[in-house]
């Protein structure tokens, strides 16, 4: 329970069960996201409920943004030490790979990217 209450700015060994829980959220909201936007690219003009599905995309999409803030603002406030041991060339690579953030912006309305962010 220590870990949800508090600012801690000192490392921590270990991820704590916010920064777990808002990592799975984020991934299954994101998984949730690309299959109904797979769906709702077939679907006809006039079918029934098809408003709805695009505003349930929509805000969905609204609420990864703001997930993502929470994420960054927690990240920032709740370092975790750096690992230790030496990884493995290639293990350094892919850890370098997996751990930037791409973002990709797009107009709601049209649905065409704007551009792609990665820091």
């Amino acid at each position: 329970m220590s870990e949800l209450s508090g600012n801690s700015n000192t490392p921590s060994e270990h991820y704590s069960l916010t920064a777990i829980a808002l990592h799975w959220l984020m991934a299954l909201l994101i998984i949730g996201l690309l299959l109904l936007g797979y769906y709702m690219v077939g679907l006809p003009k006039g079918t029934p409920n098809r408003a709805d599905y695009f505003n349930l995309h929509k805000s969905f999409g609204v609420l990864a943004g703001i997930l993502i803030l929470l994420r960054v603002y927690w990240r920032f406030t709740h370092p975790v030490q750096p690992i230790q041991s030496a990884p493995p060339p290639l293990g350094r690579h892919a850890g370098n790979m997996d751990s930037t953030p791409v973002v990709c912006l797009h107009d709601p309305a049209t649905g065409n990217r704007l551009f792609v962010i990665v820091f």
